[in-house]
Formats: C-alpha cells, structure tokens, sequence
C-alpha cells in the first residue's frame, strides 16, 4: 500500500531542470517604477511623526537608491509625490492648535519649505516623463492605501500647491 502511494506522487509530481544561471527577467514599467517610489517612501517614514525625522528619512531612501543605482525619473515621481503628500499632511496637524505648541516657528517654517521643495521635484519629474495628473493618478492608485483620496481632492490639491509655490501661469 506505502509502495503504490508513493509510486502515485511519483508519477504525479513533474520535475523540470531550470538552468539556474539563466537571467531572471522582471518587466521594469513606468507605472512599476512610480508605486515603487511612493512605498520606498511610504516604508521610510512608517511611524515616524517628527517633521524633521520625516525630511531626515526621506533624504536618506533617496540618496540610498542613488548609491544603489537603482534610481529612475518615474521612481522620483512616486517618491516625491508621497513624500509632498506625508508631508503637507504632517505640517497640516503639526500646525494645528492642539499640536503646534510641540514644534517651534522655525521647524514649521523649514517643513513648509520642505513640503514645497518635494512638490516642485514631482512636478519636475511629471513634465520630464509627459505624464499627466491624471495617467499619474493611475499609476499611483495601487501603491497608495485603500483610504486614498478621490482624483478629485488630489487634483484641487495639486492646482492649490501649484499656485502655492508658483508653478501657476
């Protein structure tokens, strides 16, 4: 009976020879790149809720895929889009009554000027690859969490930092 079972997986179980120096091949896209730089950020700044922490650990991701060259334009897209995104949000409560008496006028300020600088870089980045706010919406849609704004509070926030930092006609 143990003979038959076993002569059964046997037959039953294929085996294939894989030559093992063979290149292991990953499609590499755009839309890739982009989700991958919004969670390299995403994971840098997990827990972290100091400002200057913040601007400190997403200084340090990008200057690691630089060393690592594994940087790319559509990368810095993501990267920047979510590093001005955690950023306005954290400089939003920061700021706010409750809040603002645990960081000083000066951090605030240097935050404020952080979140514009991360905001140019993206937009330079968008006009660098011709991607839209829309097509660029979607590729950013399955890195972001599920309790991801509409298009349309992205696009009403993109057009307020626009004239915020001067990127307006």
């Amino acid at each position: 009976m143990y003979v038959a079972i076993l002569f059964n997986l046997a037959v039953v179980t294929p085996v294939f020879a894989v030559d093992l120096n063979a290149p292991a091949e990953k499609t590499v896209t755009v839309g890739s790149e982009i989700a991958r730089g919004y969670t390299a950020v995403d994971h840098s700044t997990d827990r972290i809720y100091d400002l200057l922490d913040v601007q400190f650990a997403i200084s340090n991701r990008l200057a690691t895929e630089k060393e690592r060259n594994t940087d790319t334009d559509a990368f810095y897209l993501g990267a920047y889009y979510n590093a001005w995104r955690e950023m306005k949000g954290l400089v939003a409560v920061a700021s706010s009554p409750q809040f603002r008496h645990l960081n000083s006028e000066e951090v605030l300020k240097e935050s404020d000027q952080a979140t514009a600088v991360f905001f140019r870089d993206f937009r330079k980045e968008q006009a660098q690859l011709h991607i839209d706010d829309a097509t660029f919406y979607q590729a950013v849609l399955p890195a972001m969490p599920s309790a991801n704004p509409s298009f349309d509070v992205t696009e009403t926030a993109f057009k307020e930092w626009d004239a915020k930092v001067g990127l307006t006609n």
